[in-house]
């Protein structure tokens, strides 16, 4: 990462950089509102309907998605799950993003969950290990759930990256600090069967810079500076130059995976 230190960008600048490159293609735009969405799609369905067309919208991403992209760069394209893993747990012992420091970012217990910042980071540690960009997406449910405990919210997001399953053909995995690293249909039934209070859960694959689920929403200095946040988004960002600077991504990038 160090040609882009030279650049004297501020942090989040930098991260933007970082994020910039990817085609967007086949996944739902960032301009589109979520929630609008899902209203109107699953309007006057059954519940095995909503199912059955959440299972359709991913095959046909599958199907779509970074087929026969020339990258210069020579990115790996494919994410060994032992990798995925090392995410998982960068996310679940930072600083910033861990679940333990979440009081010191909503002190005020304002119900802010913080999901689509763990899925920012997850984005992000992938770009400085040198990722394929095309090979990055998000996953977002959509509908009322509920946890055991009566806690309520309408929706759920995580970063997702193309792999290789062992039958050799192409996976994306779900790489989310509150369900772990798993198949992203997977990750959806966990939300579906676990969390969902309709059974109308509704799925999205989009653009890896989607910030949330309304219409216009992604990455901004002004959205991440957002004083709501209580420099969450700061303060991440400060972390990851402090690494870069430190050369941990030199050392730490991620390899092509191949079965």
């Amino acid at each position: 990462m160090k040609p882009y230190m030279k650049m004297n960008l501020s942090p989040m600048a930098l991260v933007f950089l970082l994020l910039s490159f990817s085609a967007q293609a086949q996944v739902v735009s960032n301009t589109e509102d979520l929630f609008d969405l899902a209203n109107d799609t699953i309007a006057g369905k059954t519940t095995a309907q909503v199912d059955r067309e959440n299972r359709e919208l991913y095959e046909d991403f599958v199907r779509a998605e970074n087929k026969d992209t020339d990258d210069a760069w020579m990115r790996p394209k494919n994410l060994n799950p032992r990798y995925a893993s090392e995410l998982l747990r960068s996310a679940e012992t930072n600083p910033v993003v861990s679940l333990y420091q979440y009081h010191r970012y909503d002190p005020k217990n304002q119900g802010i969950g913080f999901c689509f910042g763990r899925a920012l980071f997850v984005h992000v540690e992938l770009a400085y290990r040198g990722f394929d960009r095309d090979s990055v997406r998000k996953a977002f449910v959509v509908g009322p759930m509920k946890t055991p405990d009566g806690a309520s919210w309408g929706w759920h997001v995580t970063t997702i990256a193309q792999s290789v399953n062992a039958q050799g053909q192409e996976e994306w995995l779900a790489i989310d600090p509150i369900a772990g690293v798993k198949p992203v249909m997977q990750w959806y039934r966990d939300m579906y069967n676990n969390y969902s209070t309709d059974k109308k859960l509704k799925l999205f694959v989009t653009q890896p810079t989607r910030f949330g689920p309304s219409g216009y929403s992604h990455y901004s200095e002004s959205a991440l500076a957002d004083p709501f946040y209580n420099h969450y988004f700061e303060d991440m960002m400060g972390w990851f130059e402090k690494q870069s600077e430190a050369g941990y991504y030199e050392a730490n990038q991620i390899r092509e995976f191949v079965r």
